[in-house]
């Protein structure tokens, strides 16, 4: 059965979906201009406005899909495709927040090792401290460059690995 007057949408109707779609690919281009909605996710709007788009003007081919689908009621078929299109938000937004929770894991883990870097340097140099070496070098007769000859002091392992992490 070919697609009949009945079957397509009042002016009004033609007139509202229209205004939707343009208003909501004019609301996602003016978000990603701004930057409060990513690209990745301004697809799938801009896909979504573009269907609004077509559907008063491509009524007569949804029903016809519908009916070679076996939907009898063409709102039927839009139904199913807004429940499509919620379940694929809902795939999408699931794997933008794995992969979010796996970046946060993978910090926290960097920061546990970072703070215990830090702990180890701290060690170190209480260590080095309390052995009576300040950190500084002190320079007196016996080691400037106009003095007796003697060697500067010795590096201590902690200065050692203080440079290797540095």
């Amino acid at each position: 059965m070919t697609p009949g007057p009945e079957w397509m949408m009042t002016p009004s109707q033609r007139v509202l979906v229209t205004v939707v779609g343009l208003g909501l690919f004019g609301l996602v281009v003016e978000l990603v201009r701004r930057r409060r909605l990513r690209e990745e996710y301004s697809l799938i709007w801009v896909l979504t406005s573009i269907g609004l788009l077509t559907l008063p003007w491509m009524y007569g081919f949804y029903v016809g899909l519908g009916r070679l689908a076996g939907i009898i009621e063409a709102t039927s078929l839009f139904f199913f495709f807004a429940i499509l299109g919620l379940l694929l938000f809902s795939l999408q937004f699931s794997l933008a927040l794995s992969s979010v929770l796996h970046s946060r894991k993978r910090m926290c883990q960097e920061i546990a090792l970072m703070e215990e870097r830090i702990r180890s340097l701290e060690k170190a140099l209480a260590d080095q401290q309390s052995n009576g070496v300040d950190g500084s070098v002190k320079r007196g007769p016996e080691t400037s460059c106009t003095g007796g000859g003697s060697k500067p002091p010795k590096e201590s392992p902690a200065d050692t690995y203080i440079e290797d992490q540095l």
